[in-house]
């Protein structure tokens, strides 16, 4: 998806932000667009990350650094728990959605790529599950972010 969005917004001229936990990893989507994609980077605890997203940004060619900083806790995803993707049963019901979409799910089983997110698993060195991500980032958001940290 982000590699077609980035060439759709390069197409019209529109600047494309990557996101921190987009699926595919920075060094994927920048070599696709003739013009610099900016990049959104949420702030950490784990400030290592950090300086390897921001290297790893430069190094593509991001013009544009967006920080986010309203996220310090993650919020009620409402939709999510709405829909069943969140909560205790969260596993259950994607299966579920597979089972009850078999093309969708042979699509994706053959033809997609693995549910992950590729900026932090460039980090980490190694794919893990969704739910091991969600973790991650749930342990790494920083409440006590200031105007400091973004200098």
């Amino acid at each position: 998806g982000e590699v077609q969005a980035a060439r759709a917004a390069d197409l019209k001229g529109i600047p494309f932000t990557l996101s921190t936990v987009s699926v595919c990893p920075i060094e994927e989507v920048a070599p696709q667009i003739k013009r610099p994609m900016w990049f959104q980077l949420y702030v950490l605890r784990d400030r290592g990350f950090m300086r390897n997203a921001l290297e790893r940004a430069k190094a593509a060619g991001c013009s544009t650094l967006v920080f986010t900083v309203d996220m310090p806790t993650p919020g009620a995803r409402y939709r999510d728990a709405h829909s069943g993707m969140s909560g205790n049963h969260a596993a259950l019901r994607r299966y579920w959605q597979a089972v009850t979409h078999p093309q969708w799910a042979l699509d994706v089983g053959l033809q997609g790529r693995p549910h992950d997110l590729g900026n932090i698993s460039t980090y980490l060195g190694k794919p893990t599950g969704l739910e091991d991500y969600i973790g991650w980032l749930a342990n790494n958001f920083d409440p006590s972010i200031s105007w400091r940290d973004l200098e």
